[in-house]
C-alpha cells in the first residue's frame, strides 16, 4: 500500500464507517455501543435500539446536581451528546474519527464543539464539570 493512501485511511475508520452505515440502515440507530441490557430486557437483536436507549438514560440520570459543561469522549455520531444537549448541557465531543466527527457536526450543528483528537493527544483549553467515558 502507497504511503499517501495508507496515512489517510485507516481500518478503524473504515470500521466505524460501516458500522454507522450499518446501524442506521439495519437498526434504524445511530448508537454504536451495544447497549445496557438489564436483567428483564432479552438480548437479542430486536431490543438493540431498547437497550442503546436505555444506556443513554442511565447515564443521563447519573449526572450530578451542578453539572453544567461535559466532555463526551469517544463520542461515536452524537447520539449521546444529542440528548445531554436536549437536558441543558454543554457539550464538547472528542473523537478521533474524520467521519464520525462530521456526522457529529451534521446533527448538532452548533450545538457543540467537536475536538478531532484522540484522548491520548487531546489538550483542553478549559476545565470541564463532567467528563464521560461511556463503554
Amino acid at each position: 500500500m502507497n504511503k499517501k493512501y495508507q496515512d489517510k485511511v485507516t481500518s478503524n475508520e473504515i470500521g466505524l464507517e460501516i458500522g454507522l452505515v450499518l446501524s442506521r440502515f439495519f437498526f434504524n440507530t445511530e448508537h454504536l455501543h451495544f447497549g445496557y441490557w438489564p436483567d428483564d430486557l432479552s438480548v437479542n437483536i430486536d431490543n438493540l435500539k431498547k437497550a442503546q436507549d436505555l444506556h443513554s438514560d442511565e447515564i443521563l440520570s447519573s449526572i450530578p446536581d451542578g453539572v453544567k459543561t461535559i466532555l463526551d469522549v469517544g463520542s461515536g455520531s452524537g447520539g449521546l451528546a444529542e440528548k445531554l444537549v436536549e437536558n441543558g448541557y454543554n457539550v464538547e465531543c472528542l473523537s478521533p474519527s474524520d467521519y464520525l466527527s462530521d456526522a457529529i457536526e451534521e446533527k448538532l450543528k452548533n450545538n457543540v464543539i467537536v475536538n478531532r483528537s484522540t484522548f491520548e493527544r487531546f489538550e483542553p483549553q478549559k476545565k470541564y464539570d463532567l467528563i464521560l467515558f461511556s463503554e
